[in-house]
């Protein structure tokens, strides 16, 4: 499938993501997630958004797919600029996006919401963008009002839902708010006069101390850190948090205030978020993003190290009429058995990936004796082809497959990731073209003559 798939190899494909699996994810977080496509031409398409977003931005899911302007356009105003211009950054230096901002209901009521995602470059010019967004207008609320009125200080700080502290220049903890204790069950009694670095997991202790160099050096707010902190029963949780330095009347730095709120929940979010961009939901294996990403960083090391490498391209025969006959449940499933028998067969440090469809790819790495890596490759392909070949069975159903496998060699007949896969491609269909069910290895002499 060589051409087809290397012009596409980083596009996502919306029939590629289980949505359900997403649409359960929504359910329970207070949030809504999103698969957003932007061509190259800077237009915008919904591809999957989870129903909830009815209750945080008031829009049915389905119109907002349909339209995706239904819900960009009531983007506030005043926000707009700062929304896509984050964005157009994010892009640009390869980063994860942030960022808070308004949107007005079809009912007119103004919320925030606060928005994270990440992305995936398509060959075509187009990004595909995964994330989720929150409602955060009790805190949005809450923290106008702060700003808004020092004498209702302390009134807001009892009531707030996020954590208010202070910290001294050596670290002593000298205040925290009651939801402290109701986020992570100390007596306030137990904190306050304590060092940070009683509570903070010691592995992220170096960003906050850092995260504290930066207030004294810039002497100005700062936010964005994110850590980790241990509960009253030695649990961890995530927080984040924004501090600003409070100064004496000579100008030296009196101490930190900040506001921390826990973001457990969404760092797990983020985790399945990047589990759907990078891995086929239905085998668990890499996706062909993936995949490709750490074939190119296995191929470094063969260059690096003088490794020899094989790369196997398996194509399923006979599978179409499974899908045919018996529906998709039944081939889904029929393709995560067959996955975790390619899974079974192989070393530890051989590379699996699906790459679409019925079809995958296998790097077989660490030969340094490029003698052994035809025989060796050949015995491997061979036992994934006799895996696959056992009778499957799926709900009362004995499916009898077979596999096609062509093999490629680095560095022998390329040292190119794309030229590699096609000539594995065109192995694989050389072994089709002998009666399926076989394995060919790339020759050269045999495609000069075609």
């Amino acid at each position: 499938m060589a051409g087809a798939f290397l012009d596409d190899m980083k596009s996502a494909k919306p029939q590629s993501f289980d949505f359900g699996l997403l649409q359960a994810i929504g359910h329970h977080l207070p949030c809504f997630v999103y698969q957003l496509r932007q061509s190259a031409e800077g237009d915008y398409q919904f591809l999957y958004i989870s129903d909830n977003c009815l209750d945080i931005v008031g829009l049915n899911a389905a119109d907002v797919m349909a339209d995706s302007d239904t819900l960009i356009s009531r983007i506030h105003p005043d926000d707009r600029a700062h929304v896509f211009s984050g964005t157009t950054v994010a892009v640009k230096e390869n980063l994860g996006w942030q960022a808070e901002f308004r949107v007005i209901k079809p009912n007119q009521e103004i919320v925030w919401v606060e928005a994270f995602d990440v992305f995936e470059r398509n060959p075509d010019g187009s990004v595909v963008f995964y994330g989720y967004a929150m409602d955060i207008t009790k805190r949005k609320n809450n923290e106008i009002k702060l700003a808004a009125s020092e004498a209702d200080f302390r009134a807001l700080v009892e009531s707030a839902n996020d954590i208010i502290y202070t910290i001294a220049p050596d670290t002593t903890i000298t205040y925290v708010s009651p939801t402290w204790q109701d986020i992570l069950g100390h007596h306030l009694n137990d904190v306050v006069g304590k060092t940070f670095d009683n509570f903070i997991f010691a592995d992220d202790l170096q960003r906050c101390y850092d995260f504290m160099e930066k207030l004294i050096s810039t002497r100005q707010k700062q936010s964005g850190l994110e850590y980790r902190i241990r509960d009253i029963h030695g649990n961890l949780q995530w927080h984040t948090t924004n501090a600003s330095p409070i100064f004496n009347d000579d100008g030296t730095i009196k101490k930190f205030m900040g506001i921390a709120r826990e973001i457990t929940d969404q760092k797990t979010q983020q985790q399945h978020i990047q589990q759907l961009a990078h891995y086929d939901v239905l085998t668990q294996l890499p996706n062909r993003s993936l995949f490709f990403d750490l074939l190119d960083h296995q191929l470094k090391v063969s260059q690096r190290e003088g490794y020899n490498l094989a790369l196997l391209f398996i194509d399923l025969d006979f599978f179409k009429p499974v899908n045919d006959q018996h529906g998709h449940a039944v081939g889904d499933e029929v393709l995560a058995k067959v996955a975790k028998r390619i899974g079974r067969v192989l070393r530890q440090s051989d590379l699996i990936g699906r790459i679409g469809g019925d079809e995958f790819l296998v790097a077989l790495p660490g030969f340094y004796d490029r003698a052994a890596l035809e025989p060796a490759a050949l015995r491997a392909a061979e036992k994934v082809r006799n895996a696959i070949c056992e009778t499957i069975y799926v709900q009362d159903l004995r499916i009898e497959l077979a596999a096609s496998i062509g093999i490629a060699f680095y560095p022998l007949h390329s040292e190119s990731i794309s030229e590699l896969t096609r000539l594995a491609d065109r192995a694989m269909y050389d072994a089709k073209r002998q009666g399926k069910n076989k394995v060919a290895v790339f020759n050269p002499i045999d495609h000069q003559s075609r």
